[in-house]
């Protein structure tokens, strides 16, 4: 009924060291995060000449409101894959984790920053426990008529 992705992505000023004791090690300058949690709706519940969208209606079924307001909460609501991807990043801050990092080349220090963001990832995988579900009374093909 829905769909999410975590999508990580940052940009890194961390140029070498150009003299002194430490001349070819790497250290982070700078660090901004511009990652997002996009989510969207199955095209049928947003269509209301969809046949799956006007199947929905009667008293017998959820209806399209229940049914998009589940699938919200599934993808950001409290627990969801969103709050999953949100709790490992608090507790597992790139920035937080590049503060005084210096390596001896970028790789390291790239290495370093996907770490956190894998983590965050792995974590909005799988479904979020007690995670709300879709109501029992939808009407899936082949549809049924409300008696």
């Amino acid at each position: 009924m829905g769909a999410a992705a975590y999508g990580w992505n940052y940009k890194l000023d961390a140029p070498p060291i150009t003299g002194g004791p430490n001349l070819g090690l790497y250290y982070v300058r700078s660090f901004s995060d511009a990652s997002s949690y996009g989510w969207e709706l199955n095209p049928a519940l947003t269509n209301p000449l969809d046949p799956f969208y006007q199947a929905q209606s009667g008293v017998c079924w959820a209806g399209v409101p229940a049914i998009i307001t589940a699938v919200q909460n599934h993808e950001t609501g409290q627990p969801s894959h969103y709050s999953e991807a949100a709790a490992s990043l608090a507790g597992y801050n790139p920035a937080t984790q590049l503060e005084d990092l210096i390596g001896g080349s970028l790789d390291y220090i790239e290495a370093f920053i996907v770490k956190p963001y894998q983590a965050a990832a792995a974590a909005a995988g799988p479904e979020p426990p007690g995670a709300y579900q879709l109501p029992a009374n939808i009407n899936y093909p082949p549809y049924g008529s409300c008696q």
